[in-house]
């Protein structure tokens, strides 16, 4: 059973939900923020990894993270959806010109994933050398690539021009 504010007003009482919410993450790259708790129902953006989202209520699967709010339709299309349905019916989720976002509970998590970067420079596996010859600078760049190629070790060269050029004349 949900919780009730009671408010009572010149003897009238009133009952009120009061809407439970609790802050998860998303923990997968990219999590389509949907019009309706359906992949049949328009994308209107998305979540990235590691953000934080308000959640407001379960259902099938589906968690909505947003109150609802005005869909700004035009002809008939809410121009908030980036893709997929952006019909401003019942069955896309928009109700009365409002809809709320909803996304797939399975990818959020209670616990904020960790940080892949964290603790890292990005120095301490990119050895960098320079060498600087007449008016050209050359940066070479080693850094390990197990993950990505067979080679243990790739270079990477970047010239880069320093000769001074006169000042452009319109």
């Amino acid at each position: 059973m949900k919780p009730f504010t009671l408010i009572a007003l010149v003897g009238l009482i009133i009952p009120i939900p009061i809407l439970a919410s609790e802050s998860y993450w998303n923990t997968v790259d990219r999590l389509n923020r949907r019009t309706c708790p359906s992949t049949q129902c328009g994308v209107v953006g998305r979540l990235f990894f590691r953000e934080g989202a308000t959640v407001y209520e379960v259902k099938n699967g589906w968690a909505r993270i947003t109150p609802a709010y005005n869909a700004s339709c035009k002809n008939g299309h809410s121009e908030y959806v980036d893709s997929g349905n952006s019909a401003c019916i019942a069955s896309n989720g928009i109700h009365g010109g409002k809809f709320s976002e909803w996304v797939a509970f399975k990818y959020l998590s209670k616990n904020r994933p960790p940080d892949p970067a964290e603790d890292e420079t990005g120095l301490t596996q990119m050895p960098l050398v320079l060498i600087c010859h007449s008016q050209k600078m050359v940066l070479i760049a080693a850094y390990p690539l197990t993950r990505i190629i067979q080679s243990p070790l790739r270079m990477v060269q970047l010239d880069i021009d320093f000769q001074r050029r006169p000042p452009r004349t319109q």
